[in-house]
């Protein structure tokens, strides 16, 4: 690859200054400047072209082919038999240097080519835009095969959409052919009228270094026929229209690896539609935690102490702090630092990320599903800064009675889990307390796990430290008596491989625990 790409560049640099040399001569040259400044022009657009495949040859090797590199080398070595025939055929530019009229007026005076120098530029002319016209045929291939991975990525979520793209590759595509295979008729055209000029002045077939056209019958659709059979223009358009979508197909599979993408797209599609164990698959299907009635005693039947599963609901506007809360029918993907077997915090729960960042909120508050930030930090100073609200002072009352905790769930008679008993000190209730990246893990008031190098009373005294507990430990009815700004937001827990969704309440100041299940609100330390 790095021999191409030096060839590349070689090939590039002697065109450009080719084509300066041909704008040159068509100054000093009135009679040709037509002629030259085309062919200028084409020189410059083919190098232009070849530096833009080499390009993208060398970013990306997993679509070009191995032919594809095999015809860009053969390209270059045929542009530099191009390149050298025209050289031949125009003086440099010390050679033009002085030259005035006869007549003694300052001026160019007019020298045009010979029949057999014309003729063979006027070759040379179809020959280098030919080139051109192959080059841009692989580009575009590169493209279409780009889209068409592209569009298998897409089909789920907009279909419609990634099917026009495709039929849009697909079309330039075609187009680009039909140009392609016009232009090298051209070439065979044009050979036939130089070869002929060339015989009648004498040139000999030895002498000539001008490359012929057969070395292009590689790029030719053979469904056209042979070029040398002249035929109307309308009807070979038309042969050549019409060979044009097979022949697309061809240089599909001739200069990108579009087949063996198509096998890895298929592998991965039927990897992702194999049939899941039927646990993982359960893990996917909403399912609620309930307790066969039948099977009850009738004494736990009518106990206040039994409490369904929660159903996360969208809390009513008129009922929270915030001005645009979390939307709890969206999910909040977490490992999650609630263990859901002991209700303890997991000590391999990952610490907060700094780089997540919380969210901030406002109109366009959303969830993404692989977001660890769940809370967003400061509701207090999140809502003065859009609303100008501003929290009510800290109440220091215990609110143990009209704050108490909510049971955990009954035990399911389904399973052989059981739910821990509780401690003589306390419920075993976990809940989390941050101040900025700076975590603390408590199960009632014991720290258990924590990320932070302060202690955690440092948080207690900072109004912008927050508290998250999850539903089945506190009431909603109690934080909205006791006037704290909270959220509601949905963590995703796993158990035994299945996955399922609990509601967290992220509570907008540091809270303490009290021996009995109550909390307070902390207003100095103790």
């Amino acid at each position: 690859m790095a021999e191409s790409s030096a060839s590349i560049i070689h090939v590039v640099a002697w065109g450009t200054r080719l084509s300066l040399n041909l704008y040159d001569f068509a100054i000093a040259n009135p009679a040709s400047t037509r002629e030259a400044n085309t062919l200028a022009k084409s020189v410059s657009l083919f190098a232009l072209m070849l530096k833009q495949v080499g390009t993208s040859l060398k970013e990306d090797t997993t679509i070009p082919s191995g032919e594809a590199f095999e015809t860009v080398q053969d390209i270059v070595l045929q542009a530099n038999d191009v390149f050298a025939a025209i050289q031949a055929a125009v003086p440099d530019k010390s050679k033009r240097d002085g030259v005035r009229f006869e007549n003694g007026h300052d001026g160019v005076k007019e020298r045009g080519w010979s029949d057999v120098v014309h003729d063979r530029l006027r070759y040379m002319l179809p020959y280098v835009r030919s080139l051109n016209s192959t080059l841009a045929v692989m580009l575009q291939a590169f493209y279409t095969v780009r889209v068409i991975a592209w569009s298998r990525s897409r089909q789920d979520r907009l279909p419609p959409t990634a099917a026009d793209a495709v039929a849009n590759e697909r079309a330039q595509l075609e187009v680009l052919i039909i140009e392609q295979q016009l232009l090298l008729l051209d070439v065979f055209d044009a050979f036939s009228t130089y070869q002929q000029t060339r015989e009648e002045e004498g040139v000999a077939h030895q002498q000539d270094s001008t490359p012929p056209p057969s070395k292009l019958s590689k790029y030719r659709d053979e469904s056209i026929g042979e070029p040398q059979a002249r035929r109307p223009l309308a009807e070979t358009s038309s042969l050549v229209r019409r060979a044009s979508v097979n022949f697309s197909n061809v240089i599909l599979a001739r200069w990108t690896q579009l087949k063996a993408l198509e096998r890895r797209l298929s592998l991965t599609d039927s990897e992702e539609d194999k049939p899941k164990p039927a646990e993982r698959r359960r893990s996917y299907q909403p399912t609620v935690e309930s307790v066969a009635s039948d099977s009850m005693p009738p004494t736990a039947r009518n106990s206040p102490e039994l409490v369904k599963s929660p159903n996360p609901q969208r809390p009513p506007s008129a009922r929270t702090t915030l001005p645009a809360p979390i939307p709890t029918s969206g999910v909040i993907r977490s490992t999650g630092p609630f263990s859901p077997k002991t209700g303890a915090f997991s000590p391999s729960a990952g610490p907060y990320s700094p780089s997540t960042g919380p969210f901030s909120p406002g109109p366009s508050y959303s969830a993404s599903p692989a977001s660890t930030a769940y809370f967003p930090g400061s509701p207090r100073r999140a809502a003065a800064a859009t609303t100008g609200f501003k929290a009510p002072p800290p109440r220091s009352a215990s609110f143990h009675g009209t704050f108490p905790p909510r049971p955990p769930p009954a035990p399911d008679t389904t399973t052989t889990t059981k739910v821990e008993e509780e401690t003589a000190d306390g419920l075993d209730i976990p809940w989390r307390l941050w101040l900025q990246s700076n975590r603390w893990d408590f199960v009632d008031d014991k720290v258990v796990s924590t990320n932070a190098a302060v202690p955690p009373e440092q948080a207690f005294t900072d109004r912008a430290a927050w508290t998250e507990i999850m539903q089945k430990w506190v009431r909603r009815e109690a934080l909205e008596e006791a006037r704290y700004s909270f959220n509601q937001v949905q963590k995703e827990v796993s158990e035994g491989g299945r996955t399922r969704f609990e509601t967290c309440f992220c509570i907008g100041r540091p809270l303490t625990y009290v021996s009995g299940g109550g909390y307070t609100a902390h207003t100095k330390p103790k």
